[in-house]
């Protein structure tokens, strides 16, 4: 019996074969991307015609979100008597692009407008009492929110009784009661008939603009320049790349391809991004530069970026937040190495469902980003909490079958104040109850967790012969982009594959180079970071694979190679899974 050289368990999704001979028969699609489409449930030949060429025509009408039409008039009221304006957003990259949207589109219509963000640490997320106290002494007469609002019920109760409006653009989960407002544009909240309901921040914040637009002046289809700004807060935030968000980024990546946004020009260019742009670009080469700036310094300097007219400018910008983010990424190492000694010391992983630590040496800015890389490394709920003299503040990370924010409800009474959702949240604690929490969060994880929940998954799309993995089939596959949350690139199961040939490239031989047989088939598959593995491989052994078609190009010459994602193999070396 083979055994996965990860640990991991597959499985495989199921389609009706009914379904996929008819997607193959009336769309004249290749079998295995007609399976892997009907596995996913896009099963009919109209859902999949509309998944495959969809077109910003199929987005739905703005104004059936609730509140639309209000918010609208609001605005061109607003913009028609120069009443001052202020776009609220918030420090991450959905909340930046989202400030930018709408920044950059009022001031092209001249409307009185500035912006604010908070800080990170100084004033945590969204939107405070001193920014709604300082929007009133500065004149200003309207919030705009961006990715941020719908549960800040004690700021627009104040907001309102100093005689300011308010439009809320959020996308977050409402709270029972909602805070009082001019207009809440949030496709989640009760009554709200819009149906799509996984929108961004940036993603409600184009809506209003498309709505807004020919009310305001703007050309026909002006709002569409836009897109490369939500392409990019929408994939930054992780959010489903599925219905109007695949075409949202499908049609903002193509547009960021041709941007004559200075700023995004120079964005590209330090982080050495040039076309065809992809979301993989966007999720690691943009979007953790623009995070940066609110990480460490000031998210100011990654919206001011986004929005500068001027190339001098936006060349020291964007080599500001690339320092930054140069910063993050050694901030994040020094972390994570600290985080593993830890674990190594404290934690019993044979005992312990969850992993909590605590360090006054951390940065609360980038303890997020390492919690998702100890989730990843040890398949458990991680919190780590950054403590600085009298408070703390944590970061949580989590796996299905874990709701992180429903377990920081349960550990209110010790809490400060805490928010998030089921994989990640965020909480700020006083450092006396960091012990209490460790011991309620592993009693709740012990009691909701089994063995078999701390186990790597692997979902297949589809099993395949290597004779299914045509050209075409694989072109097939990549129209499935935009890859990412909710629409991840496809992963195929191969059986009874021999091992025809290998060896190690890249420094060090850290990868592992494979040629691979099945009957008169043979591919060629590379295996990144798994070259210590070699010396466990020969000629004529037998595998099973999971891994991830592409098409390699070289000399002109196109070829289907396989990214190996784990391996199944008779008596695996436990050695084996270092690599992983």
């Amino acid at each position: 019996m083979r055994h996965s050289i990860l640990g991991a368990t597959w499985h495989e999704l199921t389609p009706d074969p009914e379904q996929c001979a008819c997607l193959t028969r009336d769309l004249r699609l290749p079998p295995l991307l007609a399976r892997v489409l009907a596995a996913r449930g896009i099963a009919t030949p109209t859902d999949a015609d509309t998944y495959l060429n969809g077109s910003l025509d199929d987005l739905h009408d703005p104004l059936l979100m609730r509140d639309m039409s209000q918010a609208v008039s609001c605005l061109r009221r607003a913009i028609e008597s120069k009443t001052p304006i202020r776009v609220c957003g918030d420090y991450d990259a959905d909340g930046v692009t989202g400030t930018a949207l709408l920044m950059r589109a009022l001031k092209a219509v001249d409307a009185v407008v500035d912006y604010y963000l908070p800080h990170r640490i100084e004033d945590g997320y969204g939107l405070n009492s001193a920014a709604v106290e300082g929007a009133a002494r500065d004149g200003i007469k309207l919030l705009l929110t961006v990715d941020c609002g719908v549960s800040a019920v004690d700021q627009l109760t104040l907001a309102r009784d100093l005689g300011l409006e308010v439009i809320v653009t959020d996308h977050h989960e409402p709270p029972a009661a909602l805070p009082p407002a001019t207009a809440i544009l949030n496709p989640k909240q009760p009554g709200c008939a819009y149906p799509f309901k996984h929108l961004s921040g940036v993603g409600v914040a184009y809506k209003l603009l498309t709505a807004l637009a020919a009310d305001i002046g703007l050309r026909p289809g002006a709002e569409r320049s836009f897109l490369d700004l939500v392409a990019i807060g929408t994939i930054a935030d992780v959010v489903a790349l599925t219905g109007e968000n695949r075409l949202l980024v499908k049609h903002g990546l193509a547009a960021m391809s041709q941007t004559r946004k200075h700023g995004l020009t120079a964005l590209l260019r330090a982080a050495s991004i040039s076309p065809p742009i992809t979301s993989y670009n966007v999720a690691f080469g943009l979007a953790p530069r623009l995070n940066a700036a609110g990480r460490l310094d000031h998210a100011r300097a990654a919206a001011d970026l986004l929005m500068t007219s001027d190339p001098t400018e936006a060349r020291k910008l964007a080599d500001h937040v690339c320092g930054l983010n140069t910063q993050r990424q050694e901030e994040e190492l020094r972390i994570l190495q600290s985080a593993e000694e830890m674990i190594r010391a404290t934690v019993d992983l044979e005992r312990d469902r969850l992993i909590m630590l605590a360090s006054d040496e951390w940065h609360p800015g980038v303890i997020g980003i390492v919690a998702s890389r100890l989730v990843e490394r040890y398949c458990r709920p991680v919190v780590l909490v950054a403590i600085a003299d009298r408070a703390a503040r944590g970061s949580a990370r989590s796996i299905r079958g874990f709701h992180m924010c429903n377990a920081l409800v349960r550990c209110s009474s010790l809490l400060q104040e805490f928010g998030g959702h089921e994989l990640a949240a965020g909480f700020g604690i006083a450092p006396d109850n960091l012990d209490a929490l460790r011991a309620e969060l592993l009693r709740q994880a012990a009691e909701t967790l089994g063995p078999e929940d701390l186990v790597p998954a692997v979902t297949l799309d589809a099993w395949a012969e290597l004779s299914d993995l045509s050209l075409e089939a694989v072109d097939g596959i990549n129209a499935m982009a935009p890859f990412g949350m909710g629409n991840p690139r496809p992963l195929l199961g191969l059986r009874d594959l021999t091992v025809q040939g290998l060896d190690t490239c890249g420094a060090d031989g850290q990868h592992l180079r494979l040629v691979l047989r099945s009957g008169d088939t043979t591919v060629s598959a590379i295996w990144f970071r798994f070259g210590h593995l070699g010396r466990h491989l020969s000629p004529g052994l037998e595998v099973d694979l999971s891994c991830l078609p592409e098409i390699n190009e070289w000399n002109g010459v196109r070829s289907v190679r396989l990214k190996v994602y784990d391996m199944a193999m008779e008596n695996p070396p436990s050695a084996a899974r270092g690599g992983s």
